[in-house]
């Protein structure tokens, strides 16, 4: 199924009123080296700017089959997950052994700020965890749509929506849409979802607009590769964010200003 989409319409926007509520950088590796002394050494780094620290321990399922592969044993461990926090709780790195990312919550304050601090994030678990490969980078942005409406047509705000014969139903009650697709000219994969939620403000009706790009590799670990692909990624994400709302819903954020080039 094609839809086409004009280039002015996937222009870069920027917003008075963000909608996004979390964005996040992920990144995960292969046969890293953790320890009580790296993690104390990554606490060292990041304690500046991250003072809060909380250790969680994650349920982890390892299904290993036998030589005949007719039989097999579960085996269920625990695995450390460390997270970082800002004074303010609006950012935080999360990291265990092949894995580490940044989120940023509200207020974002743009992707020019958040990639700064993804990278210095990087660059000291690459440095303390000494990975020997990248197995897979992934972004995604989290959008919250409030619409002054209690009923919504959502062909008025979205692009993004199924066509449901008149005649097989009386309305929408609830929404929960996915698609995952690959972008134009890129090895990249995105998934989106478009969801409904109970709105906490009366006379409104709330979206959430997900969309997660993941770029499979396995290569060799370069902070230059890492950070290229981060900037495809958000590239990808603005054009799809872009692609599947509507003027409409452009007037809620109230555009400051459009980035074409």
């Amino acid at each position: 199924m094609k839809n086409k989409t004009s280039n002015k319409a996937l222009a870069r926007k920027e917003y008075k009123s963000s909608p996004i509520i979390e964005a996040l950088v992920e990144v995960h590796f292969s046969q890293t080296k953790t320890d009580f002394t790296v993690w104390a050494n990554f606490n060292n780094k990041l304690k500046k700017s991250y003072p809060i620290v909380e250790e969680l321990l994650i349920p982890k399922t390892e299904l290993r089959i036998a030589q005949d592969r007719k039989t097999g044993e579960g085996r269920f461990s625990q695995e450390k997950l460390l997270r970082f926090y800002k004074k303010d709780r609006t950012q935080l790195v999360q990291a265990s052994k092949d894995f580490v990312s940044v989120n940023k919550l509200k207020p974002y304050s743009g992707y020019e700020k958040f990639i700064v601090d993804a990278e210095t994030v990087l660059k000291n678990y690459i440095d303390l965890t000494s990975p020997k490969l990248i197995n897979r980078i992934g972004m995604r942005y989290i959008n919250q749509i409030i619409i002054p409406e209690t009923s919504v047509e959502l062909s008025d705000y979205f692009r993004y929506i199924p066509q449901i014969p008149d005649e097989v139903t009386k309305g929408i009650s609830s929404v929960l849409l996915e698609i995952q697709f690959a972008p134009r000219n890129s090895q990249h994969q995105v998934m989106t979802s478009l969801r409904s939620d109970v709105s906490s403000i009366e006379g409104t009706t709330v979206f959430f607009l997900d969309i997660y790009d993941i770029l499979p590799v396995n290569n060799e670990v370069n902070i230059s590769v890492i950070l290229n692909s981060l900037n495809e990624a958000h590239e990808n994400i603005e054009r799809v964010f872009e692609g599947f709302i509507t003027d409409k819903a452009r007037k809620l954020f109230g555009v400051v200003k459009n980035n074409d080039k």
